[in-house]
């Protein structure tokens, strides 16, 4: 039988991790206190290491795994399914994910480097569990089984119907005691958890590995980004941009031997010379990506802005992007449009950030509470309902708004819904940014373009402008 991996991140089980970092046994313990303390100190490095390899270091993202290694597990330990006899054996559920089916053992034992197949029982091996673990939720087989666009956005619930039907929006009703349990597990997770990922989540991995860039409690050694709503303003940004690019910068250094490259971050810029002609000149970096390995290596992913390209609209993404009372500051933006629209927009600026606990749920369902009450009152317009979103859409369409079509059309301070599902304001032109609540924060600072707002919601976007 082939040796499972040897390296192993944990030390023997003293009480505590053996490394700094976040969360804390006591944050896991106190949002999970059915788990095995001893498991949770000997087993979450190997999860920690992984998730830090694949990017997975948000606060959202330990939140889920946490949950859902609980729910699989009960203990935080690989488990190997119970029962049975099942229709695939020997391939049951095994793991911190419970990886299960032939097909599925069969695609990991690539991901791994060991033939799952003819020993299906290494997957219960903590280090090539921690990659299933993760290469699962990543997709694993089908992308339209990852779980990060749905754990990004806070939608936990969704996580747990893919996970057990492949589908969101996919409840089943034997299911619903195990759905609501998870959710509670998510509850506490939001209330203990602090932040993503430590730096020092895995001595493979040199400190202030950049989580930094996608989370504001972690260290630290990059520039740009501070948070995880400005990571994806900045990838709006770069987004907008798009039609206004001439030539593509694509390269992957050494950063031993140009220790430089440390100093770019997402939008930065730098000078290419030496190839003439059009290719010299400024090029601005659109991403970098940083293996770990013998040696540290960057690749980049740049552009070259056309000049005389029209002017793009998003937001800024830096600490001097916001005003001294918090508020979001919108760059490249035309002067915000009058009457209700301007009133509207200015007040969703003013609220950006702003604490949405008092609403529906600790904040979690308070995308109409935000709406109702802290837009609407700042831009001096009558609410329209409470916490629904469905009592906004009825007002609107009572002789208080009205469509706006194509959608692509509207302007800063317009109302975006899906029914029954979400509701924000539009904040740049085509609703290329619309600012709503994060249930994931309890804030009012979630940004996302009306495209991305469909992928998740998978359509039903309709668009309002208020009239009264």
């Amino acid at each position: 039988m082939p040796t499972p991996p040897s390296s192993s991140p944990v030390s023997p089980a003293s009480g505590s991790l053996p490394f700094p970092t976040s969360p804390t046994v006591d944050q896991i313990m106190a949002s999970s206190p059915e788990l095995n303390r001893n498991h949770v100190i000997k087993y979450f490095p190997y999860l920690a290491a992984e998730m830090a390899a694949q990017g997975w270091t948000t606060r959202n993202h330990v939140v889920a795994i946490i949950a859902i290694v609980t729910v699989e597990t009960g203990t935080f330990a690989p488990n190997l399914e119970e029962g049975g006899p099942y229709r695939y054996d020997p391939y049951r559920g095994r793991g911190f994910f419970q990886m299960t089916w032939k097909d599925c053992y069969a695609a990991a034992s690539k991901v791994v480097g060991q033939d799952l197949v003819a020993h299906p029982d290494l997957a219960m091996d903590p280090v090539i569990s921690a990659k299933c673990a993760i290469w699962e939720g990543s997709g694993g087989q089908l992308a339209s089984h990852d779980l990060r666009p749905y754990i990004n956005a806070g939608d936990f619930l969704n996580v747990r119907y893919i996970l057990n039907t492949g589908k969101p929006n996919n409840p089943i009703p034997a299911q619903e005691k195990g759905n609501r349990e998870f959710m509670e597990i998510i509850q506490k997770c939001l209330k203990n958890i602090t932040g993503g990922l430590n730096g020092a989540a895995s001595p493979n991995q040199p400190s202030g590995y950049g989580v930094g860039c996608v989370d504001a409690n972690s260290n630290r050694q990059l520039t740009g980004a501070q948070s995880a709503s400005d990571a994806l303003s900045m990838a709006l940004g770069i987004q907008l941009l798009d039609n206004a690019n001439t030539h593509s910068f694509h390269c992957i250094v050494d950063v031993a031997s140009q220790p430089d490259v440390l100093d770019l971050d997402a939008q930065k810029t730098f000078n290419v010379k030496g190839f003439g002609g059009e290719l010299d000149g400024e090029y601005t970096v659109r991403e970098i990506v940083y293996y770990f390995g013998p040696t540290l290596q960057a690749e980049i992913f740049a552009y070259k802005p056309d000049p005389n390209a029209p002017q793009t609209q998003a937001f800024a993404h830096d600490p001097l992007a916001t005003g001294a009372n918090g508020a979001a500051v919108v760059t490249g933006a035309a002067p915000p449009p009058g009457g209700i629209n301007g009133a509207i927009y200015q007040a969703a600026l003013a609220s950006f950030g702003a604490d949405s606990s008092s609403g529906p749920e600790g904040g979690y369902k308070a995308c109409a509470w935000c709406i109702n009450h802290l837009v609407f009152p700042k831009a001096g317009i009558q609410p329209m309902g409470d916490t629904a979103v469905a009592e906004v859409e009825a007002a609107l369409n009572s002789g208080r708004g009205q469509p706006v079509v194509p959608l692509n059309t509207a302007q800063p301070g317009d109302i975006w819904l899906v029914p029954g599902e979400h509701i924000g304001v539009v904040i740049a032109p085509g609703a290329a940014v619309i600012l709503s609540n994060s249930s994931s924060k309890a804030k009012f600072n979630w940004k996302g373009s009306l495209e991305e707002m469909d992928r998740y919601y998978h359509g039903g976007s309709k668009i309002y402008r208020v009239t009264k």
